[in-house]
């Protein structure tokens, strides 16, 4: 037993005039009963307690970055909801289902922000997801280069994992980002949101999305991503 605060035993110095003014053999039950409480209170001010082995709990933690596509395609509805609906509809699935992670979100157009660093707090991630919307997106098209730049410098671990919510963005190739993320030890996990098929856009005023050419625009997946993923082992 260790006592935390031992100095308050200066205070049974208090009692000594009793016993030598007096014969403590005359002191009387309820006098004795005071002197005895007194006595408890001091030892309890003294905070006694009884050391133990600490209890080591060893909780391995992962650092998961999710990088998602912003763009304006992402509002196609060839994925129910639509492309962003079912990217919000995965990251709340992915919080809820594993409290061992950390969870930091990235969102990408034609450049990337952080819109959550690292966290365990699932309230804050949900309601940050519930805020995610393409109609405050200021650019047309996406780049996945400025993600991977982002998300490397975000964790450091030795081989962070990235997860990539996109419809594929606007690249033909993907050659230069799949060897910049081995580079840079990324784990790169692509979970595609869209279609061959494709789906088309609404303009602001309700109408179809249409090219210069007066063509309706449709939007396809472009699988083309998948090289970022094969290279980095995700």
């Amino acid at each position: 037993m260790t006592l935390l605060y031992p100095q308050y035993f200066w205070l049974l110095l208090f009692l000594v005039p009793i016993f030598v003014l007096k014969n403590y053999k005359e002191i009387g039950i309820v006098p004795f009963g005071y002197i005895l409480t007194f006595i408890l209170i001091v030892f309890a001010l003294t905070r006694p307690v009884i050391e133990k082995e600490p209890l080591k709990s060893d909780q391995l933690l992962s650092d998961v970055i999710v990088a998602v596509d912003l763009s304006y395609s992402m509002s196609a509805t060839d994925i129910q909801p639509s492309r962003l609906g079912r990217a919000k509809e995965i990251l709340k699935e992915l919080v809820k289902s594993d409290t061992n992670t950390r969870y930091a979100v990235i969102g990408f157009t034609t450049n990337a922000i952080v819109l959550s660093p690292l966290t365990q707090d699932s309230e804050l991630l949900l309601h940050l997801y519930n805020g995610l919307n393409t109609n405050l997106v200021m650019t047309k098209g996406s780049a996945v280069m400025p993600a991977l730049e982002l998300a490397a410098k975000m964790s450091k671990s030795k081989n962070p994992s990235l997860v990539i919510l996109s419809d594929g963005a606007d690249e033909f190739s993907y050659e230069a980002q799949a060897r910049f993320a081995k580079k840079r030890g990324l784990v790169v996990n692509t979970l595609m949101l869209a279609t061959t098929l494709g789906g088309t856009l609404e303009a602001k005023k309700g109408e179809l999305l249409k090219d210069e050419l007066g063509d309706i625009v449709v939007t396809r997946a472009n699988d083309a991503i998948e090289i970022i993923s094969e290279f980095t082992g995700g």
